[in-house]
C-alpha cells in the first residue's frame, strides 16, 4: 500500500491566547469525549514533499461504552514541469478512510482506554497529460484496520488522545501513531491539534474545530 500533523508548541499556544471565560470553561466535561463531528485542515509531508488537504471526524457513542467512528483524510498535489522539451502536467489526489465499530474502558473518572476495528479504503484519482494526450488514473483498495488509545481529560477543558493504528490494504500493512490535544471552548464546541506518523515516510498534522452532540 502506498502509505499515505507535528503537535507545535505554536498551536497550543495560539490556544491559550483565546478568551476563554471560567464558566466555559466548568461547563466541558471532564470526562473523555466520544461524540463529536470535528472539521481540520492538514498540512501531508510525503517523504518530504508537503501538500494541503483537510481531515474530516465523526464519533458516536452508543450503548454502554460502544461506539461509531468514521476517518476521513484526503490531500491533493499539482506538478507541472518540461522533461525532454515535453511539457508534463499531473494533478492527484490521494485519500485514506477508517469505519469503525469501538468499545471503551473507562479506568478513571477522567480517562478511558479504547478499541476499535473495522473497514479501511485508499484511493487514488490521478491526470497526467503530456505528448498532446490525457491519461487517468482511477485506483482504490479496501481492507481493514484495528486501533487501540487511551484519551484522558487532564482538565475541565483539556483533552489529550494517543492512539495505534494497525492498517492491512491489499495484503500489504502499515501502522500509525497519533496524538491529539482538544481544548473545549464549551461544552459544545472544542478546537484541536493533532499530530499522525506512518512507518513509510509519511506523516501529517492538522488544526481543526468539532461539534459535540
Amino acid at each position: 500500500m502506498n502509505s499515505v500533523v507535528k503537535l507545535t508548541l505554536p498551536a497550543l499556544t495560539l490556544l491559550s491566547t483565546i478568551p476563554f471565560t471560567a464558566q466555559a470553561q466548568d461547563q466541558a466535561s471532564q470526562k473523555p469525549n466520544f461524540d463529536y463531528a470535528e472539521l481540520s485542515y492538514t498540512k501531508v509531508d510525503f517523504d518530504g514533499e508537503k501538500v494541503d488537504g483537510f481531515m474530516f471526524e465523526l464519533e458516536k457513542s452508543f450503548g454502554d461504552n460502544w461506539f461509531s467512528s468514521f476517518d476521513y483524510i484526503t490531500a491533493s498535489d499539482e506538478y507541472s514541469d518540461r522533461i525532454n522539451g515535453i511539457m508534463v502536467d499531473a494533478e492527484a489526489d490521494l485519500s485514506l478512510s477508517f469505519a469503525n465499530v469501538g468499545y471503551r474502558f473507562p479506568t478513571t473518572e477522567t480517562t478511558s482506554m479504547y478499541v476499535e476495528a473495522g473497514f479501511a479504503n485508499i484511493a487514488l484519482d490521478a491526470t497526467v497529460a503530456a505528448y498532446g494526450s490525457v491519461e487517468t488514473i482511477d485506483e482504490s483498495d479496501s481492507g481493514w484496520n484495528v486501533a487501540v488509545g487511551v484519551r484522558s481529560a487532564l482538565t475541565p477543558a483539556f483533552q489529550v488522545d494517543l492512539k495505534a493504528r494497525h492498517i492491512d490494504i491489499s495484503d500489504t500493512t502499515d501502522r500509525e501513531i497519533s496524538i491529539e490535544g482538544r481544548y473545549f471552548i464549551n461544552d459544545k464546541f472544542s478546537v484541536s491539534a493533532n499530530y499522525a506518523s506512518f512507518k513509510d515516510d509519511l506523516s501529517y498534522f492538522g488544526v481543526g474545530a468539532a461539534y459535540h452532540f
